[in-house]
């Protein structure tokens, strides 16, 4: 079993977005050699990151006639796969439910 001691570090900033709430987690060796401005600037680097995500979100992309395409075949080879096992227990239930009777 290893075990690790960890300082764990929240992050709390009311933004023009809403409160940025997060954490920084550290190894106790590691948290040693960081002074505050350290930490400090890890966490604003956090922050202004979430802040221009939101400023700035992705573009959604939209799926291309070919990977929807390739979606339904996958979602047709999932169909029919759900398809046989339902059989498969269809047929165990009836099986049990003779055999239950020739008892």
């Amino acid at each position: 079993m290893r075990l690790t001691t960890l300082i764990q570090v929240l992050v709390e900033e009311d933004t023009e977005f809403g409160w940025f709430r997060d954490s920084l987690y550290y190894r106790l060796e590691e948290h040693k050699g960081l002074s505050e401005a350290d930490i400090e600037a890890v966490a604003q680097a956090r922050v202004d990151a979430w802040v221009e995500q939101c400023k700035n979100p992705p573009v959604p992309v939209e799926p291309t006639r070919e990977e929807l395409e390739q979606r339904l075949v996958r979602l047709d080879q999932a169909i029919e796969a759900d398809a046989r096992r339902r059989i498969q227990l269809v047929d165990t239930i009836t099986m049990r439910a003779v055999l239950e009777r020739e008892l």
